[in-house]
């Protein structure tokens, strides 16, 4: 990464700190050198201890999760996206329309299997040609 991409990662992750920074300035009646270094001290580590964790799990779970990380970012897209219909549309909205999801979901699965299927299809069989 280029030092302007770091920079600009580097204030999108610290928007939060100075956020709450703010907001505990403003709580405070007199701000002493004390909290001063508290706070920026306590942020400071956690602003460098966090990144290294998810590092370190993230090389850690990397292995079992290879294989599954499509699905699971497929089941949590779906999930959030059936929460944002649910309160869009309401339950019962949800309760009529699930035939026709259900209807589209195995239109869609049986149009990839044949896709899929037809190359096996052709290299068993010889196709025949009908004119009309």
């Amino acid at each position: 990464m280029s030092f302007p991409e770091l920079f600009a990662l580097a204030v999108a992750l610290a928007m939060d700190a100075f956020a709450v920074s703010v907001c505990s300035g403003c709580a405070l009646k007199r701000v002493t050198t004390a909290h001063f270094l508290r706070l920026s001290l306590t942020f400071g580590f956690f602003q460098f201890l966090m990144p290294v964790i998810g590092w370190t799990l993230g090389l850690t779970v990397r292995g079992f999760i290879e294989t599954w990380d499509h699905w699971l970012a497929f089941a949590l897209l779906a999930w959030i996206g059936g929460n944002m219909l649910r309160d869009a549309f309401g339950i019962v909205a949800m309760v009529a329309m699930t035939p026709l999801v259900t209807i589209q979901s195995l239109g869609a699965v049986f149009k990839l299997k044949t896709i899929l299927a037809a190359p096996i299809a052709m290299a068993d069989e010889e196709l025949e040609i009908i004119e009309l």
